[in-house]
């Protein structure tokens, strides 16, 4: 009997653990570039880092500009246009979903954050 208590005791334990530490929220990997960047000369930064350098060209139908997003912590994407004024800078700590910076001329907008 004192046993079976036992047992019971800690399988409640167990599930009170579990409860008070929930899984992580999943973070998206990537991030996605859209928009008329084709012909143009640019720089992408990730947190400082360039991942992304001069000249873009158009991709094949099918396949998506995509650049890889830390595994942790906020991020800041900072993307220049030589032929636009200021650079377009955002902070954001990625969600479930892969955010998309959407590129229109000189406007520029990401989307799928918070």
């Amino acid at each position: 009997m004192l046993r079976r208590i036992a047992l019971g005791a800690l399988a409640l334990s167990a599930c009170a653990a579990t409860m008070a530490n929930p899984p992580p929220t999943p973070r998206a990997h990537s991030i996605e570039i859209v928009g008329n960047y084709h012909g143009r000369q640019l720089q992408l930064d990730i947190n400082g880092g360039t991942v992304a350098q001069g000249m873009q060209h158009l991709l094949p139908t099918g396949i998506a500009w995509r650049e890889q997003l830390p595994p942790n912590g906020p991020v800041t994407v900072t993307l220049t246009f030589a032929a636009c004024g200021a650079p377009f800078s955002q902070t954001f700590t990625p969600g479930a979903e892969a955010p998309t910076l959407i590129i229109d001329g000189c406007d520029i907008r990401l989307v799928g954050v918070n």
